[in-house]
């Protein structure tokens, strides 16, 4: 989905979590991000897996591709690293190894879950296998709460019918979330 003038609200709200922080020490802010928006032309969304920003607007985390800004796969697996907890690093490193449109998704959920759960959300993924079930590995998002039981899972609801299902096919079986109580 690209991003143009036209929705410039949704785009930051879509781009913001992941925007934030990505610059070093110079954070991207609303401001600058909605006036390179409002550029001609330009357009930001994923295009084939990675964030492309058109028209020449740069951030020190991107990588020049001809007429294209392009996010590295690095740079991404190490802002998910940087915004979730990893359990069992090596294999859920494989596992975004072997499924990079997931890594992708964990850039937008992060900001899904921050609008759900607050802005100082953690979560933990995991990769999980059953071993009594002839089922492939998945991963797990565990939102940490120490919410009450019925306020956590109305959000988890709330956040599994506002975004989270529509998702399903995009993530093909191999993620979910679920809660892990403090």
């Amino acid at each position: 989905m690209l991003c143009t003038v036209a929705t410039e609200s949704s785009c930051w709200g879509q781009w913001e979590p992941f925007l934030h922080g990505q610059t070093g020490s110079q954070p991207v802010r609303q401001e600058q991000f909605l006036t390179a928006l409002r550029r001609p032309r330009i357009e930001v969304g994923i295009l084939a897996g990675t964030l492309a920003l058109t028209a020449g607007q740069s951030w020190p985390w991107v990588q020049n591709a001809g007429s294209s800004l392009v996010l590295e796969q690095e740079a991404k697996l190490r802002w998910v690293e940087e915004n979730y907890m990893i359990r069992r690093k090596a294999t859920v490193q494989r596992f975004l190894d072997t499924h990079p449109e997931i890594v992708e998704f964990l850039l937008e959920a992060y900001g899904q879950a921050q609008r759900h759960f607050g802005s100082d959300v953690q979560v933990a993924l995991e990769v999980v296998s059953d071993p009594e079930v002839d089922a492939p590995e998945e991963l797990f998002g565990y939102i940490l709460t120490s919410l009450a039981v019925d306020d956590a899972l109305t959000r988890l609801d709330s956040f599994d019918a506002d975004w989270f299902l529509d998702q399903l096919d995009r993530v093909g079986g191999r993620f979910n979330f679920n809660l892990e109580f403090l």
